[in-house]
């Protein structure tokens, strides 16, 4: 067994610092210091300078593509990773399109070093460069292989319709761009997730904050983020509300509707919901069901439970309150209230026609009286998500 270990000399002990060592100090701070990749996350660096946003050339489109200054790290296996700068902004060249079928290009970001015998563009093979990697066309077309590429990061595609679906003058105008960045940090930072970001945590117990405001952490057991925290006050949705035979038509009038807003804090989902009935509605069986926020699944507990608390104001009745019911694993919750005017008990609001009553079809309360027309319920529940 060896009395000492080596590794490449620290920043800064003498001059005989070789590229491979300084790419292992940048990568350090960066936290992408793995020369097998793992760790190696790459991206762009958020906040340095336009981010090598790509858009169509302005004010007039043309077959060319602006690209912005910014700065990367693109990881190489084997040799850590590149940390560099492009700027400043220019032009590049989109090929002309095919006389038949469509074609996808994506635009890149790369390093090219000639250490590693990279061969040159027609310009250098030396440098950090914005290329274009030309797709095939193809009636239905996909984007190219980056597989080939060892040291690149992909900044956007680039939709070229066929010759003939061309405007009289070639042009790529922004609505052909799909924007393929993803983003890095700093060691310890905070990822930003955009888009259609699909990446793991680099390391455990990562964070991201994504375009839509949400705080995760990345949970190495279960290998999935976990939400920690929505740090915007409510977000708005609108719930369904559905009862045996479908969903539930509120009728209509002023203000008639049904409405929603949410907070998430970890497993804790808040939700409040109203509903103003109108006139005219549909007719149907068994209780109302109001849809939780898409993507939201209630946790598997031991059994039914009391998650909050409903309002009915009944504009004859007066105003009446009861409870909100959970099942394990659904994503809906259900309002329970008073029988009738008369007696305390609850049970499930449901939609039905009172007996003895014809035509109507007003969503009501079981028992003795109709949820009729300016009839409003308001909801809040706090509820353990899946």
């Amino acid at each position: 067994m060896p009395a000492v270990l080596q590794g490449p000399d620290p920043w800064f002990l003498d001059k005989a610092l070789g590229p491979l060592e300084l790419r292992a100090v940048l990568a350090a701070v960066m936290g992408h210091n793995s020369l097998g990749g793992t760790g190696s996350e790459g991206g762009v660096i958020l906040g340095a300078g336009a981010n090598l946003a790509v858009a169509a050339t302005s004010p007039s489109a043309s077959m060319q593509l602006t690209v912005s200054t910014g700065a990367a790290v693109i990881p190489r296996a084997g040799q850590h990773a590149y940390v560099g700068p492009f700027g400043p902004a220019g032009n590049i060249d989109i090929d002309a399109a095919n006389a038949t079928n469509p074609r996808i290009d994506t635009v890149i970001v790369r390093v090219r070093d000639p250490e590693l015998l990279d061969p040159s563009n027609g310009v250098s093979n030396k440098g950090l460069f914005v290329e274009v990697v030309k797709g095939a066309a193809a009636a239905v077309p996909a984007a190219p292989s980056l597989a080939a590429i060892p040291a690149c990061l992909p900044l956007c595609d680039v939709f070229v319709p066929s010759a003939p679906n061309m405007p009289s003058t070639p042009a790529i105008v922004n609505a052909n761009l799909t924007d393929r960045r993803w983003w890095t940090r700093a060691a310890g930072g905070i990822r930003y997730a955009a888009g259609a970001e699909a990446r793991g945590g680099a390391y455990p117990w990562d964070m991201r904050v994504g375009a839509a405001g949400l705080l995760d952490m990345w949970d190495p057991t279960a290998s999935l983020w976990v939400t920690l925290l929505n740090p915007r006050a409510w977000t708005s949705y609108t719930p369904t509300i559905t009862a045996t035979g479908g969903a539930l038509n509120l009728g209509s009038g002023t203000g008639v509707g049904i409405f929603g807003r949410y907070v998430q804090i970890g497993k804790t989902l808040i939700v409040r919901i109203w509903m103003v009935v109108g006139s005219g509605n549909d007719t149907r069986s068994g209780p109302a069901n109001f849809g939780l926020p898409p993507g939201f699944t209630i946790a598997n507990n031991n059994g039914a439970e009391q998650v909050g608390k409903a309002k009915l104001y009944h504009p004859t009745g007066g105003t009446f309150y009861g409870g909100i019911y959970a099942q394990p694993g659904a994503t809906t919750i259900q309002a329970v209230l008073p029988v009738d005017s008369t007696h305390s008990n609850c049970l499930p609001m449901r939609s039905a026609e009172l007996p003895g009553v014809t035509g109507g079809g007003i969503p009501s309360i079981p028992g003795q009286y109709t949820l009729r027309q300016d009839s409003n319920v308001n909801l809040l529940a706090i509820l353990e998500m899946a």
